[in-house]
């Protein structure tokens, strides 16, 4: 509710989740639908040694079942509608000491087929 003055929060379940427009890993979402389960087959990044090869390529990716752009993950519209950013955000299970386990925040600060991603100090 935008008239509300507090803020609702909700746990995130353990593994891999996408959060769009829509809710988490909505399938009524086509750019969910389309790439969930390449996300899951992917490897998996590993934050701790710098690794994301795999996630930073499908968010590039400007692919779509159906040809439309709104589907692919990385929108490119000819009407000049497009990602302008991407993000990747990996938690560690919460402990009082992080330890080696803190989170990360990866941006890219610009299209992500082409914007490299940086870390973002947290």
């Amino acid at each position: 509710d935008e008239d509300s003055e507090s803020i609702e929060y909700f746990n995130i379940p353990d593994g891999l989740s996408m959060i769009t427009a829509y809710d988490r890993n909505d399938l009524s979402s086509d750019r969910i639908k389309n790439y969930l389960e390449k996300f899951s087959l992917s490897n998996q990044p590993n934050p701790s040694k710098q690794e994301w090869q795999d996630w930073e390529m499908l968010l590039g990716s400007t692919y779509s079942k159906n040809n439309d752009p709104l589907s692919a993950m990385c929108v490119k519209t000819d009407m000049g509608f497009q990602t302008v950013s991407s993000s990747l955000i990996a938690l560690p299970t919460f402990q009082p000491n992080y330890g080696k386990n803190k989170p990360v925040y990866k941006y890219a600060n610009g299209s992500p087929d082409t914007t490299q991603y940086f870390d973002v100090e947290i």
